[in-house]
């Protein structure tokens, strides 16, 4: 039976419930491979039989065998502090013996080996070393005369005992290999170890004056290779005060093509703002809607991503104006302010007339009293209610489906709370202070870091209400997506600045032509909105689901919903920001 639950350890066919302790489960099981080198010790023996000349033996320095081979299975159960080893092996305890009386005797060196039944407690006193040592009971398998001489002899040693009793111990590394597409961290174990057993036959000869009656004992000296595999530590679930959500799989950075509506309503300093730089920048106005925050783009040559999109904010006017240029809609300003909008409308119109060429026909301007409704704004609107959309690539972009969330569930939220993260490549990096219940950190940070896939332990500490400093820890896995997802289209809807019949008809255009077989759809909204947006964005899952059905498109996954935080934001804080960030996105990734 215990040589069934040592198999099934390696194998996973059958699981151990330790009923000792609720810290009890299994650390590792592997394959042990090695060589030993033994050294046979005998007393008072009969080998006259069998043609060594010789019907004693008084061996007390034995001689040494070579390149013995071992192989196990092992199976390590962890009692914290402790580790429980056990391990079943086939052992070659094959080795020289000699008369060391009878100088005509022959050498004979038997075929010996073993099934070895060993039990122990290993420690681990230092970061990847353990020491173990205990019991072990060995069963004979093959007990050969061998050699006697240069003869070969394969009749079988007699009055050989089994099983017998022996004890070994040793010395381990344990070092962790870094392997992709395998969920169970693998470990190689180089080991040194001694082990000794006794009493493997029967002496016919009653005891001598050197106390040598009925011994024959074997010590051998091995080294060797540990192949193991270490199964994540589990935790309960419910003595951790934060849940953790990990997506199953990461991508890599990837190049986005966004589509984002302009937002065409201003402060009347920013609009102020918008139309003396345009005044200033009469190459700027000669340009085509798709040069307007592209590479080419002078506001585009910053590295910061949020500050890259600051550029829908800045080339707002512009682009309003490109899109009246290029069609033959009427565009409607109406100004909010307790000043004369003279000045304001003659730079609009001259920028209009004298840069793009557009008739005055078709703008109308209109003026809306100051109340409690309004602040200074000016306000524009198309009479065909298109608003333009802003189209450009950023690069590098963290794919949004590697957001981590961790969202604490203690009585009282702390003052402060941390997260600290260590994982391979001796990775560690601290994020917070948090106030919130619940983050959403960026995985990407691992996956292009120092670190990459692999095995990491999340740690999450705050001062309770006591003041006391608590730690909590959870081991978690990354592993990096198989699909080759590197490119895709964003697009971002806005229901605050954009009609329902509007937001409905630009995703059926968007999908109609951005859309391929075995594309994939996510849908990110995020965390702080309304239950009224959160239904708003239910609804247009469900219509999205239809479209695809409709274009009888194959989707590499089902349309998934993803929530982000304000850590995820992709904009500069500001009230145009904030109001992008509020907005629906749907990304098709290639």
């Amino acid at each position: 039976m215990k040589l069934l639950q040592y198999l099934a350890g390696f194998f996973g066919i059958l699981s151990l419930h330790a009923s000792l302790h609720a810290q009890f489960r299994i650390h590792s099981y592997g394959v042990d491979i090695a060589n030993s080198i033994n050294a046979i010790s005998v007393g008072y023996q009969n080998f006259e039989s069998i043609g060594m000349k010789t019907n004693f033996i008084t061996k007390g320095q034995p001689e040494f065998s070579i390149l013995n081979p071992q192989f196990g299975i092992s199976l390590i159960a962890e009692y914290h502090p402790l580790f429980l080893m056990g391990r079943i092996s086939i052992d070659d305890k094959s080795g020289f013996i000699q008369d060391e009386i009878v100088p005509s005797s022959l050498t004979m060196q038997p075929h010996l080996s073993y099934i070895s039944f060993e039990s122990a407690i290993l420690l681990q006193p230092w970061d990847i070393f353990s020491i173990y040592g205990g019991p072990s009971l060995n069963f004979l398998l093959d007990h050969s005369i061998g050699k006697l001489g240069i003869d070969i002899n394969t009749n079988q040693l007699t009055h050989m005992n089994s099983p017998i009793p022996g004890f070994f111990a040793g010395l381990s590394a344990d070092i962790p290999v870094e392997q992709s597409g395998f969920d169970i961290p693998l470990h190689l174990s180089p080991y040194v170890e001694t082990a000794f057993i006794f009493n493997q036959r029967t002496g016919e000869f009653p005891q001598n004056q050197d106390g040598f009656d009925n011994i024959w004992s074997t010590f051998s000296i091995r080294t060797g290779i540990s192949i193991s595999l270490h199964p994540p530590k589990s935790s309960v679930p419910m003595q951790l005060p934060f849940t953790l959500h990990i997506p199953d799989e990461m991508a890599g950075k990837r190049s986005m093509i966004e589509h984002v509506p302009v937002k065409m309503s201003w402060d009347l300093s920013s609009f102020q703002s918008l139309i003396t730089d345009a005044q200033n920048n009469p190459r700027v106005l000669q340009s085509s809607q798709q040069f307007l925050c592209s590479k080419a783009d002078p506001l585009f040559h910053n590295n910061d991503l949020r500050k890259q999109r600051a550029c829908i904010e800045q080339r707002s006017v512009l682009s309003m104006l490109n899109h009246l240029k290029q069609s033959d809609d009427t565009c409607i300003v109406r100004f909010c302010s307790t000043l004369n909008p003279k000045i304001f409308m003659q730079g609009f119109t001259g920028i209009a007339q004298g840069h793009l060429r557009i008739d005055s026909s078709r703008f109308r301007f209109n003026i809306c009293s100051i109340n409690h409704k309004h602040q200074e704004t000016v306000m524009a609107e198309f009479s065909s209610k298109i608003n333009p959309i802003i189209q450009f690539e950023l690069e590098s972009v963290s794919p949004t489906e590697n957001v981590i969330i961790c969202t604490l569930h203690t009585s009282m939220i702390p003052k402060e709370w941390f997260i600290n993260i260590e994982g391979p490549q001796k990775y560690t990096k601290t994020f917070g202070p948090f106030t919130s219940s619940s983050v959403h950190l960026d995985g990407s940070e691992l996956l292009q870091g120092e670190a990459g896939a692999g095995a990491y332990t999340w740690n999450v500490s705050y001062q309770d209400e006591h003041g006391n400093r608590q730690i909590f820890s959870k081991d978690f896995r990354i592993r990096i997506s198989n699909e080759n997802k590197m490119h895709g289209h964003s697009f971002t809807y806005v229901p605050e600045i954009q009609s329902d019949t509007i937001i409905y008809n630009s995703i059926r255009k968007d999908l109609k032509q951005y859309l391929k077989t075995h594309d994939e759809i996510l849908l990110i909204i995020d965390a702080s909105i309304s239950e009224d947006m959160r239904k708003k964005s239910e609804d247009i899952l469900r219509y999205i689901d239809a479209i695809v059905r409709e274009q009888k498109v194959v989707l590499r996954n089902k349309v998934t919903f993803i929530e982000k935080g304000i850590e995820n934001a992709l904009y500069e804080h500001s009230a145009t920001g904030i109001l992008y960030e509020r907005g629906i996105r749907m990304e098709i990734i290639h």
